[in-house]
């Protein structure tokens, strides 16, 4: 059976917070203290109240630095993406149609995480659906190669 106790910091106040006699119905809109009756507000408005201070957010934490493939600079073999190439691929509508067959996402997700990643893409590449992925892939980067 499922318990439905309640946490302290979850539970609402259970009696007015003037007069701590009855059941609150509304909240002071400046302080957000909760009274019973129109009574209990016009007491609770003789003294100043304020609005409560809301926490303030965590500073931001430092910048993280790019990681090699976010940034524009070539790598050591020329094979690294260009921010331009990403876009490229992240528009094409034949591209993203593709992205969406699971089987293909499952493909590269193994491809990405393996301890061989190139034995791992030449066995990929006997698939003909991986293998029109990656010539749609290349014709999009490489649009002049498509003759």
């Amino acid at each position: 059976l499922r318990e439905t106790a309640e946490t302290p910091q979850m539970t609402p106040q259970k009696t007015c917070g003037v007069c701590t006699q009855n059941p609150p119905k509304y909240k002071c809109p400046t302080c957000r203290v909760p009274y019973c009756s129109v009574a209990c507000f016009k007491k609770h408005k003789e003294s100043p109240c304020q609005k409560p201070e809301v926490a303030k957010p965590a500073p931001l934490a430092p910048a993280q630095p790019k990681r090699p493939f976010e940034e524009d600079e070539e790598d050591e073999l020329g094979l690294r993406l260009k921010r331009s190439h990403l876009e490229k691929l992240a528009t094409n509508q034949d591209v993203r149609a593709q992205l969406r067959d699971e089987r293909l996402q499952k493909t590269i997700q193994e491809i990405d995480s393996s301890s061989n990643p190139e034995q791992m893409l030449g066995t990929a590449m006997l698939d003909p659906r991986f293998q029109e992925f990656c010539d749609k892939v290349l014709g999009t980067l490489n649009p002049e190669d498509k003759a």
